[in-house]
């Protein structure tokens, strides 16, 4: 049993060196997770415990003769702990505080290890023991009073600290007290106060670090999805800017014609004049429609609740209350939300399209169909647009646009006669940003144009390839207008 007593180190120090490596972990995790003193302290302890097993193990009841020596090494264990916290603001105690804590512990180590062997065996009276006894319950005290205001650690780990602190000082005060005798009963606290205090170091270390890396995924997760907010926000933009800079050539382009050339016939200038009314209308429509987007993001998208910094030191860590972060709301899409879906005219909206182009200089060939089709038709016509465009950008500008009927759909085909697909990206046709080399588009139109014709219940794919002729076809398909929606297709 006094063996037994004498080797509480054994108990001790795997729970030391446990804390330390936790709080270290922690600390590199996140600079707030606990100020730098506490590292420094949890590595002092894990280090010096393992030289008292070691201590222990090789001379038991030498140690339990050297119990005087043993007290004063406790006091000076203490005494290093709390000097460590008023250097914790320095800068190097910022930069190495596990090396630090280490060394402070090596040497307490060292220390003890040379009182016990080295110096006479040392039995001090009742009265002494008596005053050691109470030099360490009031350096515990002080170090327990300062651990509880470690604000940036949590509350519970904090707790836990302070219970196996004084664990540990009851044991070791009460071995203390006992001097040579070593009676059964005071072993058997000592034992106990031993166990309980590696209990709870378990329990601070691990609640520490478990806290720790669930604050910072938190923190990371909200972060990613604010990034991947971002970006959808700058597709949209893109997205946004690419259908405005369309619209805008052909609005020019119109402009531009109707005031140099006098000799448009009537009716033709008639239908110009009507497509730049329609195009402006389109335009008016998207850019209310992008500003109401960006008010419900900043109405849904509150700023991170982190709090700010508190003020330290050089050299010390910030630290704050316990992180929360709000879920962040769905990332938005490239699609600016449109007006309602009703019934299109798809010869009236092919017609403005091709005037546009026209007016841009792209020849598009094609017949009015006298179809009708459920969708909207500022989203139908941003899709035939980005079609039209990209047509006259890779072929030679020259486009065709058919309409045919599908078994369950209306199909509106657009070929071009460019030079076709490049083999390396037609897998990725439709993701954003695919261009093909040399390609002077950005590679975002047809990834928004298949995103519109998705949200409107229709399809956007490249058609089966033609023999013996160059370019692409693109289909899209629309739901028709059925005979009981009051109007035949």
């Amino acid at each position: 049993m006094t063996a037994a007593a004498a080797s509480d180190g054994l108990t001790i120090a795997p729970a030391a060196l446990v804390t330390a490596v936790c709080f270290y972990t922690s600390w590199r995790i996140s600079a707030a997770a606990s100020p730098t003193w506490l590292v420094a302290a949890t590595a002092v302890l894990g280090v010096q415990s393992v030289s008292l097993a070691a201590l222990q193990v090789t001379n038991p009841h030498l140690t339990a003769q050297q119990h005087g020596w043993m007290a004063l090494a406790d006091l000076v264990l203490l005494g290093t702990v709390l000097a460590l916290r008023a250097a914790g603001s320095t800068t190097v105690m910022y930069r190495y505080p596990t090396a630090i804590g280490a060394a402070a512990g090596l040497a307490v180590g060292l220390l003890r290890v040379t009182a016990v062997s080295r110096f006479a065996p040392s039995d001090p009276g009742l009265a002494q023991r008596v005053l050691v006894a109470a030099a360490g319950i009031s350096l515990a005290g002080a170090l327990a009073y300062l651990v509880l205001r470690a604000a940036p650690v949590a509350l519970v780990v904090r707790e836990r600290l302070v219970s196996a602190l004084f664990l540990l000082t009851a044991g070791h005060t009460v071995n203390s007290l006992d001097g040579a005798a070593q009676h059964a009963l005071n072993t058997l606290v000592t034992l106990g106060c031993s166990v309980l205090a590696a209990v709870a170091l378990f329990g601070a270390s691990v609640g520490m670090l478990r806290r720790t890396l669930l604050e910072e995924s938190g923190v990371t997760t909200t972060l990613r999805s604010r990034l991947e907010t971002v970006e959808q926000d700058e597709r949209r933009h893109r997205a946004r800017i690419h259908e405005i800079e369309s619209m805008m050539a052909g609005i020019v382009s119109a402009s531009e014609l109707l005031r140099q050339r006098h000799d448009i016939p009537t009716e033709r200038r008639a239908h110009l004049e009507e497509m730049i009314h329609e195009e402006l209308g389109r335009l008016e429509r998207l850019l209310r429609a992008q500003h109401e987007a960006r008010q419900n993001v900043a109405r849904l998208d509150p700023p991170l609740d982190i709090p700010a910094p508190r003020a330290c030191h050089p050299g010390e860590h910030a630290g704050g209350e316990t992180v929360s972060m709000p879920v962040p709301p769905t990332a938005p899409s490239t699609v600016t939300p449109s007006v309602p879906a009703g019934t299109v005219d798809l010869d009236r909206t092919i017609g403005h399209l091709a005037l546009a182009h026209e007016a841009k200089g792209t020849s598009v060939e094609w017949r009015p169909c006298g179809c009708l089709v459920n969708g909207c038709a500022d989203d139908i016509t941003e899709v035939l647009n980005i079609l039209l465009d990209n047509a006259a950008r890779h072929g030679d500008a020259t486009a065709s646009v058919s309409v045919r009927q599908a078994p369950h759909a209306v199909e509106i085909l657009v070929t071009d006669h460019g030079p076709g697909i490049a083999p390396e990206i037609r897998d990725q046709l439709f993701q954003w940003g695919a261009r093909g080399p040399g390609s002077p588009g950005q590679g975002i139109g047809l990834h928004i144009a298949q995103d519109l014709m998705q949200k409107a219940g229709g399809y956007l794919k490249v058609g089966d390839p033609a023999p013996a002729e160059c370019g692409v076809t693109f289909v899209v398909g629309l739901p028709r207008v059925e005979a009981d929606d009051g109007i035949l297709a």
